[in-house]
């Protein structure tokens, strides 16, 4: 329901990586969902779009 805009954005994104006998055995991601959406206009969301 967001109409596209063209415009860049930027999201950070964190990567965890766990380490066990020199090798990568889990990895974790995050990543700043919240931020991409405040960018785009997505977000806050008005009491008017809540009612939709």
């Amino acid at each position: 329901g967001i109409a596209p805009t063209g415009k860049p954005f930027r999201m950070p994104i964190h990567e965890f990586h766990y380490v066990e006998n020199g090798k990568v055995t889990h990895t974790w991601h995050l990543e700043d969902w919240l931020g991409w959406l405040y960018q785009v206009g997505a977000w806050p969301i008005t009491d008017q779009e809540a009612a939709q």
